[in-house]
């Protein structure tokens, strides 16, 4: 989130301070972090906190409406986590997995794991015949 530059000032307006980025995002990061005033940042949190939709943050942070979407854009580089829904950076992360010719990303370990073991139960329920002849 600290790499959209929208999400900077809700994530000041929260109260963080310590935000992490890739490499590649960090100058960006820090360019609009230097011009972001905290009292504005604040107001605009308890406003998207307020919101009673994500149409409705979306308008506060001058973002376009989801056109039927329900996950975020994904630019080339970029994939979106299969279990979280994170949006990973492709070249940045060690956790990737090819199944049946399709990539997939994870943001950490943890999540490849849950992907790995939903998959390996799925499988071994698919092997079973369920007793039912």
């Amino acid at each position: 989130m600290a790499a959209d530059s929208s999400m900077l000032p809700v994530l000041v307006g929260l109260g963080m301070r310590n935000l992490s980025v890739a490499p590649g995002n960090a100058v960006p990061a820090q360019r609009d972090l230097a011009v972001l005033d905290e009292i504005i940042c604040r107001r605009l949190a308890e406003q998207c906190l307020k919101a009673d939709t994500l149409g409705d943050v979306r308008a506060l942070l001058g973002r376009p409406a989801a056109q039927g979407a329900t996950t975020p854009p994904v630019d080339a580089d970029e994939a979106m986590d299969p279990v979280c829904g994170m949006v990973v950076h492709t070249a940045d992360t060690p956790y990737a997995l090819r199944v049946g010719g399709v990539a997939h990303f994870f943001c950490s370990r943890s999540c490849l794991m849950r992907f790995m073991n939903h998959r390996e139960t799925k499988e071994g329920e698919a092997n079973t015949d369920g007793g039912v002849h």
